[in-house]
């Protein structure tokens, strides 16, 4: 080793001569400055890039967890939707059964008084589930046909809550509260049964599926336009409802956001609208033009809801429309598209089933007050987590700085 170094007097040559100085100390110099600086940058590579990776399995371990998470709650969901509506179905059942009425349940309502008259899907559907399978119970077959309808609309409803889940800050909690305020819609099916209670809930929980995601895929607007045509025959008053709350929805600035083009959602609406005016108007002109209302029974029953029996019964029903209003003046969540899109239709709907329909027949506002749990769900879980601010710049540079600060401990 101290062969190689150079003495005093060897150094002074050295610095004397340029070519020998360049190659016997600025040249080993620089290779060894170069040796080291690669050598800390290839660690340091090593280390960004082995935290980069296990970043990336911790998101893929989170996203499966998620997942999975969201597959057990699914089938919770079902499972007690299934519940739910056989014990539904049993009570159904029952009604039909010990009043008498299941005889004549499918029979054409061509006889009866209308609005019952128009009504005439339903009862098609029945008889044609007798014929097929050759059967003669016919609350039997009532009771099926609304255990399935029952299910599928609330179905559709939590799956409609589950989209917008990530809209939804605590979605256990979400999820809690939507099969608790479904109790309320329920209890009042049975009173004052009707074969088209179950089947129109089923109808306006179909159309608001496909109404939320109609602007990403055309086919379901054609869906949404034949089930339309259907429930005119059914019960034409909810689709027409539905699409003048469409229309509306359709020119405020949440609607473009979440259905795109307001034109074309606003079409879609009359189109709803349109369809359904024309089936009742088949029905009334074409295909029973001899139909007439029952004449000891008035038309207009503003004064019938004004008694104490039907405005008691009209209280208790809009109890969780109450608890909404209370908690949205308190919280003030923000309402998107497909929110503001089921209120306003159950706000249009109000004064119409008031109008024509006694308050004691909450089976009438049965479909809204379903679809209202999906709302109620939302803003009460909102209510009731903490509260989300945005991060200020100063909290983003701290984020960051925990971010990299375990790369530059492995680094270190």
């Amino acid at each position: 080793m101290s062969e190689n170094v150079p003495n005093l007097s060897e150094i002074n040559e050295i610095v004397a001569d340029d070519k020998n100085f360049i190659l016997r100390i600025v040249q080993p110099g620089l290779a060894g400055l170069m040796d080291s600086s690669v050598s800390c940058a290839v660690f340091k590579f090593r280390s960004c890039r082995t935290w980069g990776i296990l970043k990336t399995e911790k998101a893929k371990e989170n996203v499966l967890s998620t997942s999975r998470s969201t597959k057990l709650e699914r089938r919770f969901v079902a499972v007690f939707l299934i519940a739910v509506c056989a014990t539904l179905a049993r009570l159904i059942h029952e009604h039909w059964y010990l009043s008498g009425v299941g005889l004549s349940l499918f029979e054409s309502p061509a006889n009866r008084y209308a609005p019952e008259t128009y009504r005439v899907a339903i009862p098609a559907l029945g008889r044609l589930v007798l014929h097929t399978f050759h059967l003669s119970n016919t609350a039997v077959v009532a009771a099926a046909m609304d255990f399935w309808f029952a299910f599928f609309a609330l179905y559709l409803l939590y799956r409609l809550l589950d989209m917008q889940c990530a809209e939804t800050p605590n979605r256990p909690a979400a999820v809690g509260l939507f099969l608790a305020f479904l109790c309320f819609p329920i209890m009042w099916v049975v009173p004052w049964m009707r074969i088209e209670t179950v089947p129109t809930a089923f109808y306006l929980a179909s159309a608001l599926s496909l109404i939320s995601q109609s602007a990403h895929r055309a086919w379901r607007t054609w869906v949404l336009l034949a089930l339309t045509v259907w429930q005119g025959f059914v019960r034409f008053d909810v689709p027409f409802v539905l699409g003048v709350a469409l229309v509306f929805v359709s020119l405020t600035k949440t609607g473009e956001v979440w259905f795109g083009n307001r034109l074309l959602s606003a079409l879609r609406g009359m189109a709803m609208a349109f369809l359904a005016v024309m089936v009742q108007l088949y029905l009334q002109r074409v295909r029973y033009p001899n139909a007439r209302y029952e004449p000891k029974v008035p038309i207009i029953k503003l004064g019938a809801n004004l008694e104490l029996h039907n405005l008691a019964s009209l209280v208790l029903a809009l109890l969780p429309v109450f608890l909404i209003a209370g908690v949205f003046l308190i919280k003030r969540p923000r309402l998107n598209a497909m929110d503001l899109l089921t209120v306003t239709a159950s706000a249009l709907y109000l004064p119409l089933w008031l109008t024509v329909g006694l308050a004691a027949e909450v089976r009438i506002y049965v479909p809204f007050l379903m679809a209202m749990s999906v709302v109620a769900a939302r803003i009460c879980s909102t209510a009731i987590s903490p509260e989300y601010s945005t991060p200020s710049s100063a909290e983003h540079s701290l984020i960051a700085d925990e971010v990299s600060r375990p790369e530059r401990s492995v680094a270190s």
